[in-house]
């Protein structure tokens, strides 16, 4: 069989293989947050970096979902794409028919995660002062060793990184769920597939 093959290249043929994948950021963004979700659980060495990184990954994948859907289910989508992410959001639900209510989730850890992407995207540097009495230098002494946090800095926790991502895996289901079956294809995970043909020469 090997030589038969063989000699279908000699006289010319080519074996032509194509690949097709429908293919979306929101699924290698949501892939990054489980990782830094997890290696954030799994040590406290680096574990401040791999929750923020949880959380922006979140924000970025939400709206790259948006987008994937909203590309298959509303003509003419590229009219939104550089609209407020919210606005995006709130195209959708309506389009969709799904309830929403800013104050239920997974609602409110959407607007609460689309928040904090633009605070952080659109930080601007300030100077950190405290100033704290202590009743004793054991006390203080703990205290000196603790760098001033900004805000941004203490929303980064590991709760908030588990939230995050669960908010916007949650978004992503109740989504599919109310658009057609055919259309939820490479939603849920990153698929591909391949097929050969030959050619023969002439």
């Amino acid at each position: 069989m090997d030589d038969a093959r063989s000699a279908l290249f000699d006289n010319g043929a080519r074996l032509v293989v194509t690949k097709k994948r429908e293919f979306s950021a929101h699924n290698f963004l949501i892939s990054s947050a489980f990782f830094n979700v997890r290696e954030a659980e799994a040590s406290a060495v680096g574990s401040f970096h791999h929750q923020l990184a949880a959380i922006v990954l979140s924000g970025l994948a939400l709206e790259a979902l948006c987008n994937a859907i909203g590309d298959r289910v509303i003509e003419r989508w590229k009219d939104f794409e550089t609209g407020n992410p919210i606005a995006k959001l709130r195209v959708l639900v309506q389009s969709l028919g799904v309830d929403y209510d800013a104050e239920v989730e997974p609602w409110s850890s959407a607007v609460w995660l689309y928040s904090y992407r633009n605070k952080i995207a659109h930080a601007k540097p300030c100077m950190l002062e405290s100033e704290i009495a202590f009743a004793s230098h054991e006390a203080a002494d703990a205290h000196v060793k603790e760098m001033p946090m900004s805000d941004l800095e203490r929303f980064i926790t590991l709760g908030n990184a588990k939230r995050a991502l669960s908010g916007v895996e949650r978004v992503r289901d109740l989504f599919c769920g109310h658009i057609e079956f055919s259309k939820t294809f490479g939603l849920h995970s990153d698929g591909w597939s391949y097929s050969t043909k030959l050619e023969q020469s002439t």
